[in-house]
């Protein structure tokens, strides 16, 4: 199987009989596509996960994807944030 960023590719062979009912391999190809179906782990690519861990100081974060997202434990302070000149 192959894995990139934004897709993955499926193999597998069966056999099939030929005219001679001799036994030939015969490769089937399948490629999926999705936007951030991996992301870069250790210079791999690794599948994301969907979970949210909490942090020690509050807030929670999901690294393991492409884009990686923390978020605050009080929403309202990015709020203001961005309010703010």
């Amino acid at each position: 199987m192959e894995r990139k960023a934004n897709h993955r590719i499926w193999e597998r062979t069966t056999f099939e009989p030929g005219t001679s009912g001799q036994m030939f391999p015969k490769k089937h190809c399948h490629t999926e596509l999705a936007t951030g179906m991996h992301y870069l782990q250790n210079g791999r690519c690794a599948e994301p996960t969907e979970e949210i861990d909490i942090l020690p100081k509050g807030g929670g974060a999901s690294p393991n994807r492409q884009m990686q997202v923390f978020f605050p434990s009080d929403i309202n302070v990015i709020l203001r944030t961005y309010r703010e000149p």
